[in-house]
């Protein structure tokens, strides 16, 4: 059943659940937006996710030069998230969003892209998962969901990512506890251990 604050991630978790229980072989998007796309909760939310990564790889290579491009940044991805016509000038298109087929009966993850394989990962005894809270924006009350597999030679892969609210939303409780319980569900079912960080909550 879906929790009251219906969501399009909630659709997703709801037809994940059901296929674990009855299939094989489940696909999902890797990224999962709560709004429906190009609605201005989606643009604003992807404004703030892409600025978010762009900070996170800047402060990875520091450097006196690099501080006025992130203020720069900072004051353009502002007037976008305020400015809706910036929204649909940047954009156009949606993010590059690939395409997991899980085989469960294999232990096999398999990564489409526009109808072309790119990836398989293949899992081995000491296989897990990696089940990661993030605040979206500094905010307690949304958030970004990271769920990492690490695959046979301990190489971690990003396999979903999934806002649990829209920016400056309250995340449902009812929608959490079905997150907890879809990703417990899948690594029981693929004989994987699951590692739950949610320092950063």
């Amino acid at each position: 059943m879906l929790p009251p604050l219906s969501s399009e991630t909630a659709k997703t978790v709801a037809m994940l659940s059901q296929g674990i229980e009855n299939q094989e072989i489940i696909e999902f998007l890797q990224q999962q937006y709560a709004a429906p796309m190009y609605t201005l909760a989606w643009y604003q939310t992807q404004v703030v996710r892409q600025t978010l990564k762009w900070l996170e790889y800047s402060f990875m290579v520091i450097d006196i030069m690099i501080i006025p491009l992130i203020l720069l940044m900072i004051m353009l991805s502002f007037g976008v998230y305020v400015f809706a016509p910036l929204h649909r000038f940047l954009f156009r298109k949606p993010p590059k969003n690939s395409r997991l087929q899980f085989d469960l009966s294999k232990r096999e993850i398999m990564i489409v892209h526009e109808n072309q394989k790119v990836e398989t990962i293949e899992l081995g005894v000491v296989s897990s998962l990696m089940y990661e809270y993030r605040p979206l924006c500094l905010s307690r009350d949304n958030k970004l969901i990271l769920l990492n597999v690490y695959d046979k030679n301990g190489k971690a892969h990003l396999i979903l990512e999934m806002e649990t609210a829209t920016l400056f939303g309250k995340s449902d409780p009812i929608l959490l506890k079905q997150i907890d319980d879809l990703f417990g569900n899948l690594a029981k079912k693929m004989g994987l251990k699951i590692f739950f960080d949610k320092t950063g909550i």
